[in-house]
């Protein structure tokens, strides 16, 4: 539905700016139009997908965080789900650097929630259940 609302947006403005496009047929028209008229590449994809993984990834911390009666807000929870996001970014690979990211994460998690290490591994557990039912729900892969 999107796609076709922005296709008759795009359209609309390739036709007003009067361009060379016009005379082509319509299916090279649209490709024209996206291209240069409606900027649809301007933030990319990946941008938007890390974004939304953050975005539950932060709720979910936030949820499971108070479930287990851990301190912290959602401010703590932002700035958690992002760092692990950048520490499993960093560490992919052999089980080695696996399981160097897992400490650092419950790391961050222990500091971020004021928590010992059991409960920061529990807290990860349950907010990676709830990423999982997420994205189940959604249909989209947020877990990685």
């Amino acid at each position: 539905m999107w796609k076709n609302v922005l296709e008759r947006f795009a359209l609309e403005k390739h036709r007003q700016d009067d361009c060379q496009c016009t005379k082509r047929p319509l299916s090279k028209a649209i490709k024209a139009v996206r291209d240069h008229h409606l900027r649809m590449d301007v933030i990319p994809s990946d941008l938007v997908y890390f974004a939304a993984i953050w975005i539950v990834s932060t709720f979910a911390l936030h949820i499971s965080a108070r479930l287990l009666g851990a301190k912290g807000g959602l401010f703590s929870s932002f700035v958690a789900s992002f760092l692990g996001a950048a520490i499993y970014s960093f560490f992919r690979g052999s089980l080695v650097f696996q399981i160097a990211a897992m400490i650092l994460w419950f790391l961050v998690l222990r500091f971020s929630f004021q928590v010992g290490w059991f409960r920061a591994a529990v807290i990860s557990v349950v907010a990676s259940f709830f990423v999982a039912v997420v994205s189940l729900i959604l249909g989209v892969p947020l877990m990685v």
